[in-house]
């Protein structure tokens, strides 16, 4: 994982904003939870106007979103 994890940081940087670096933002995210990382999907997000999504656009920010709110989906957590 690390060694994709590191390969995906090169190409982030090259990447413009896009629905491509959004997905690769969450994927990214839901492995090491780096806050700037989500922030700039926050960003990609902003950018778009939200009433002319693409459904592609809308499951891209429901997956982001679910990785943001559940972040380890596969713990279970005593309260």
């Amino acid at each position: 994982v690390q060694k994709i994890l590191d390969r995906c940081w090169d190409i982030l940087d090259t990447l413009p904003a896009s629905l491509l670096k959004l997905r690769l933002l969450t994927a990214c995210y839901g492995e090491v939870f780096d806050e700037p990382l989500a922030d700039e999907a926050r960003a990609i997000i902003a950018s778009w106007d939200s009433v002319s999504l693409t459904t592609e656009q809308q499951e891209a920010i429901n997956e982001f979103q679910t990785v943001v709110d559940n972040p380890y989906p596969w713990e279970y957590v005593e309260e």
